[in-house]
């Protein structure tokens, strides 16, 4: 199996926005990301890079870069309307119904396949949670899974875009 067809196992070539906003939606697209854990690590032949130089994206039909063992590589998706370029983080926050505590949660989300990163204290009944794997298409491909939860209100894959200004700014 080679690199482009190690992309298309496991991650979806749809995902919705968040539960609430289903006129928006992410597609796969011809491309792929190397992420790098040092800023500045993107190779020049990149055809866009984000966070810092984190985050290079390059098209499928390209072998990626020799001097990028450590990178590790996933899918890119563009955000619909608008093409706009994301790539997933393998982070999915998940909005329960106010008055629970994200926390107590641990549970469903671990039947699910996610495990609890972070819950912010100014905000207990959220949580950024990751797939127990590790697998980033494995989080994105079980979003729906945490949908089905009891409680839960939304869902929303974390993804990288690039920083636009609005007009006027």
């Amino acid at each position: 199996m080679n690199f482009t067809e190690s992309l298309s196992n496991g991650y979806p070539q749809q995902i919705r926005f968040s539960t609430e906003r289903t006129d928006l939606y992410y597609e796969r697209s011809p491309h792929y990301a190397l992420h790098y854990s040092q800023p500045n690590s993107a190779p020049p032949e990149a055809l866009m890079t984000m966070a810092e130089g984190t985050i290079a994206i390059f098209p499928q039909e390209i072998s990626p870069p020799r001097h990028s063992p450590d990178a590790r590589m996933t899918a890119v998706y563009v955000l619909k309307p608008g093409n706009v370029p994301a790539v997933p983080t393998g982070l999915v926050f998940v909005r329960f119904q106010k008055g629970t505590v994200a926390t107590d949660h641990r549970i469903p989300l671990e039947e699910a396949g996610y495990t609890i990163e972070s819950s912010p204290p100014y905000a207990p009944h959220t949580a950024w949670v990751r797939s127990i794997s590790g697998s980033i298409g494995e989080a994105l491909a079980g979003i729906s899974r945490l949908e089905a939860i009891p409680e839960v209100e939304n869902v929303e894959p974390q993804m990288m875009m690039e920083r636009r200004w609005r007009s006027g700014e």
